[in-house]
Order: structure tokens, then C-alpha cells, then sequence
């Protein structure tokens, strides 16, 4: 098939899709379902294939930025990858009723789903609750879900809050393979104000722990304690990685290499540890970034909550998209190895210096 087929194969599908969205967001709605429509008529079903559809569908249905809702700098929710509100448009889903039946598991399946326990974006409906959140879709959708983030102060991760999370999304059907975990530079516990300018974190250890009583560097056997967060990963089978970013002002960035490099012996105990399984620390996914925003002291709180629709969708009707050209000029700066830098306006800004780790399912060989 030419460039020229091609190019009229396209408009075809496309014009023939804007006319069943017309339809369907005019003509009211028949109060009895009819069979699905096998769209013989359509090159969309009948001459692309369901790989080349469902590449479609995913990149149709991939979170995009709302660049008409930048987030507050001086806020705390601000920060790289979320310095703009988000959307799932999901028109293409009300086009019919066979791309809806071949469809409607890919966005939450493709899309992250991120949960904040202090500190949430406004709008965002049970920002700390997966239960209420996934109560929203349909089992099947929950079943498909890949990936977790969750934002939470060191308190939650050493208090038992996060193993009944743990616990909870699986028993309601939910089986991610990804678990990402960020601690920002707000949330460490400050357990003992002798050391208010310090912090330390041990999965293998209960409760909050003073940086004196890290572990050495050594190779540690997971934890069978479950008062230790690090056991809790074990809770959920399909569990396949676990990312986790240390993040802290640059002044500090000494004691975040410390602690990465102390993680770095981290084994956490798989529901497969029978068959010798555990999540083993990847050193080639170790990374390292920093990123400019507003000084510590002078981020906000609090924020006013307002009910809207769970964060993975946002209804497409009435939305007037943003192009690239209205992006806000305050957007995060994240300085990688090789970037340029800017200067940092020491009136209202600082640094922050971020190390990612990731832990992946591995089989480990007696002996």
C-alpha cells in the first residue's frame, strides 16, 4: 500500500470516528442495550490489525498534562512530573460499543496510579484511600492494573498504615507488578529533635530510627518482623519491582548517599520466597537527579479538597485542549548528568537532589 492509500485509509477512519462521536454525545440514550455492532464497515476493524489497534488505543489513552492547570510552585505536591494537573481522555471509548468492549481495560492498565498520604494535588477524589479509588471501576479494570506510586511522610511508611495498604489492594482485587514509593524532602520524620537536622531509614528495623542506628553496610536477610514496613511487600504476589526515591534539599545530599548506599544490601522477603524468590536491588537502574523549586520554608501546607472524578480519568466533554505553547514558565527543572543548569534565586528557591533505586523479583540460588 502507497503513502497516498495510507494518507486516505487514515482520513477515512478519522472523519468516520468524529461522525459516531457526533451520534453518540447527541442522540440520547436507548434505554435498551443493543448487541455490539460488528463494524464490517469500518477500516478501522476490518483492515487494521488488533496490534496496530490496540497501539492506538494506548497511545490515545496515555495520561496527558493539562497545560491549562499548572500546579502551585508553592505547593507541595509540586515537583518533576507533576508540575501540571493530569487527564485520561477517554472519548474514544463512547465511538461504539466494539471499541469500548476491546478497550476500556487499556487506561487503567497503562496509566499510573498515585495515591498521596500528606500533601495531595487539589481535585483529586480519595487521594489516600485505594479502597474508595478502585471502588470506582469495574473489577475487571482493577485486575489490569500495573503500577502504584504512593506519597507518603516516614510516619506512615514506619507505622502500620502502609502494611494494611499492602493488604487491602490485593484483597480487593487490585495485582500490581510496580510498587513505587517516594519519601520528598518535607516527610522525613523528625523523631528526635537532637538530630532535627538529620534522618535515618531502615527497612529492617520497627519504628523510626535516629541515623546513628542505621546498619552498616552488610548484606541484610529480609526482615520476618511485621512490624518492619520492609516485610509487607510480601503481601501482594504479583508484586514484580519496587522503586523507591530518596529525596532531601541539596544541603543534604551527603546523608541521602549514605542511606542509598546502605540500601544498596536491601532484600525484601516475595510471596514466591519459598521457591527462592526476593526483590533484589538493580545497581544499573540506581539514579541520580536534582531539580529546582521553592525553599522548604515557604511551601504550603494545606490544601482545599473539592470533589471531581478519580485521578486515572477525566470526562472529555467541554474540555478545550492546551497546546505545548501554553506550558507555564514555572515548570520544574530537573537537572540530569550533562544539563545545563540554571541559577537558583536564592530569595525563594533551593535544590533538591533525588536517588531512585529499584528492587526486581529475582531467583536467588541456594548455595
Amino acid at each position: 500500500m502507497d503513502g497516498q492509500s495510507l494518507r486516505s485509509l487514515f482520513t477515512g477512519i478519522y472523519l468516520e470516528t468524529q461522525e459516531i462521536l457526533a451520534c453518540a454525545l447527541l442522540t440520547d440514550e436507548d434505554p435498551q442495550p443493543k448487541a455490539i455492532d460488528n463494524q464490517k464497515s469500518s477500516p478501522f476493524f476490518t483492515l487494521l490489525p488488533p496490534e496496530i489497534r490496540n497501539r492506538i488505543y494506548e497511545l490515545a489513552f496515555q495520561s496527558t498534562y493539562r497545560y491549562s492547570k499548572p500546579y502551585d510552585r508553592n505547593q507541595m505536591f509540586y515537583r518533576p512530573d507533576f508540575e501540571y494537573a493530569r487527564r485520561t481522555n477517554i472519548s474514544l471509548l463512547q465511538t461504539c460499543q466494539l471499541a469500548y468492549a476491546e478497550a476500556s481495560l487499556i487506561p487503567p492498565a497503562i496509566n499510573k496510579h498515585t495515591f498521596w498520604y500528606h500533601g495531595a494535588p487539589p481535585g483529586i477524589r480519595n487521594s489516600n484511600s485505594p479502597v474508595s479509588y478502585f471502588r470506582d471501576m469495574r473489577w475487571e479494570q482493577c485486575a489490569v492494573v500495573q503500577h502504584l506510586h504512593f506519597f507518603g511522610q516516614q510516619y506512615w511508611l514506619d507505622s502500620d498504615s502502609f502494611s494494611r495498604v499492602c493488604h487491602t489492594i490485593y484483597r480487593i482485587g487490585v495485582a500490581p507488578k510496580k510498587i513505587s514509593l517516594t519519601l520528598r524532602h518535607s516527610e522525613w520524620a523528625k523523631w528526635d529533635w537532637s538530630y532535627i537536622d538529620s534522618f535515618g531509614i531502615d527497612t529492617f528495623q520497627e519504628g523510626h530510627i535516629s541515623p546513628h542506628n542505621m546498619p552498616m553496610e552488610q548484606q541484610q536477610q529480609p526482615t520476618v518482623d511485621d512490624r518492619c514496613w520492609g516485610f509487607h511487600f510480601h503481601q501482594i504476589p504479583s508484586l514484580e519491582v519496587v522503586e523507591i526515591e530518596f529525596e532531601a534539599r541539596m544541603r543534604k545530599k551527603a546523608q541521602i548517599d549514605d542511606i542509598a548506599q546502605r540500601a544498596l544490601t536491601w532484600k525484601f522477603r516475595h510471596h514466591d520466597q519459598e521457591e527462592g524468590y526476593y526483590l533484589v536491588v538493580d545497581r544499573s537502574k540506581t539514579k541520580v537527579s536534582t531539580w529546582i523549586g521553592i525553599k522548604e520554608g515557604l511551601l504550603k501546607r494545606r490544601t482545599r479538597r473539592r470533589r471531581t472524578l478519580p485521578a486515572w480519568v477525566v470526562h472529555p466533554v467541554g474540555h478545550t485542549g492546551a497546546s505545548n505553547d501554553d506550558k507555564s514558565k514555572d515548570g520544574a527543572t530537573i537537572e540530569t548528568a550533562g544539563s545545563q543548569k540554571r541559577e537558583v534565586d536564592p530569595e525563594i528557591e533551593e535544590e533538591y537532589y533525588i536517588v531512585s533505586m529499584t528492587w526486581e523479583k529475582q531467583r536467588e540460588c541456594a548455595g
